[in-house]
């Protein structure tokens, strides 16, 4: 009972801190496993007379989904089957998806950079339909996908939403790459091992985006002048730069 509840104090963390804990156990299948979608809050701009009611009804809004995340948790971890980690997979990729839905809505909103508004809309039209698809997965494993962000990328969106427009720019391209390194290959490892036919047919689907997305980011990052990672895997189709071996 202790390690169970220790499992799903992890997997929990995990899920709202937005590591990759979920992703690894969707992978290791035979283990016991611990943005319809409502629209998440934005931060109110500074100055606001709304911004305390706003950010109040986030802080709200953002426990209700810890709650829901813990919940789902709890019942993954009863059900004695072997789809837990693809549950995991499909409960982590709903709340994924959901926080680039806003955070590229954001970009939208505080981004001079042609580019990177592109790229937002990109992420808000492919992350948008893969949580469409997600719902009927979802309802055949006996899941029920939150609504909204957990508290933690609440006060995410809320920090970054308050850097001016470079940064905000170099921050959101940064967390872009970061996340579609981990879903690139994420996804590629469950579109094999997939216990779920749905599951499976899933990632495989998704996964071309997300490697479309990758390099948009990729491009981005160089048309902004940001360092390239040294050892960082390339997506599909990107280009290597003059001088690399």
């Amino acid at each position: 009972m202790m390690s169970q509840r220790k499992s799903i104090s992890m997997a929990l963390s995990a899920m709202l801190m937005g590591g990759g804990l979920i992703c690894s156990t969707a992978i290791g299948q035979q283990q016991q496993a611990p943005r319809t979608t409502a629209q998440p809050n934005a931060a109110a701009p500074a100055g606001s007379g709304t911004a305390a009611p706003a950010a109040d009804r986030a802080a709200a809004d953002g426990k209700q989904v810890d709650q829901q995340i813990e919940q789902q948790l709890t019942k993954i971890a009863q059900a004695k089957d072997n789809l837990a980690g693809d549950r995991l997979f499909v409960l982590h990729t709903a709340c994924g998806n959901q926080f680039e839905v806003a955070v590229a809505q954001l970009a939208q909103q505080k981004s001079q950079d042609q580019k990177v508004k592109d790229l937002a809309q990109h992420l808000i039209q492919d992350h948008t339909q893969a949580i469409q698809q997600l719902q009927p997965i979802a309802q055949k494993l006996q899941l029920e996908l939150p609504q909204g962000l957990s508290s933690h990328k609440q006060k995410e969106l809320q920090i970054i939403s308050g850097l001016d427009s470079k940064m905000f720019d170099q921050k959101f391209i940064s967390m872009m790459d970061e996340d579609h390194a981990k879903d690139v290959t994420c996804y590629s490892h469950v579109s094999h091992m997939a216990q779920s036919p749905d599951v499976k047919q899933f990632a495989s689907q998704t996964l071309p985006k997300l490697q479309q997305h990758w390099q948009m980011v990729k491009q981005s990052e160089q048309a902004m002048g940001m360092p390239a990672v040294e050892g960082e895997a390339q997506p599909a189709g990107a280009k290597i730069p003059a001088g690399s071996k």
